[in-house]
């Protein structure tokens, strides 16, 4: 209860659906966010520092873009692990024999 108005489940259930495709989107799009802040604070460094003669905040533009690079580095070799290898694999996968290993008994089998 809200300021004395209810809200029912399924428009908490919409709100929450909404808000994580709004998550995804972002999620998305992020490098590309973080490769535009790197850029306009490089670019604000370099005008602070020989453009304008501003030292300290060209000083704070460049360390700013210096760790959104970094980030965005890191970010992008993040994305480059598969899904495939997050999956679950339990011991109990090592019970069952293989193919392979059933082939080669096979094989063994037929010639002896």
């Amino acid at each position: 209860m809200v300021g004395g108005i209810s809200i029912s489940d399924t428009a908490k259930l919409e709100a929450m659906i909404h808000s994580l495709g709004l998550l995804i989107t972002i999620g998305k799009y992020l490098p590309l966010m973080i490769a535009g802040f790197a850029t306009l604070n490089l670019i604000l460094a370099y005008l602070d520092l020989f453009v304008w003669g501003h030292i300290a905040p060209g000083i704070f533009n460049a360390i700013l873009a210096a760790a959104a690079f970094i980030f965005l580095g890191q970010l992008l070799k993040r994305r480059k692990i598969h899904r495939y290898e997050y999956r679950y694999r339990g011991r109990h996968l090592k019970r069952y024999p293989t193919r392979e290993a059933e082939r080669k008994r096979a094989k063994a089998a037929a010639a002896s």
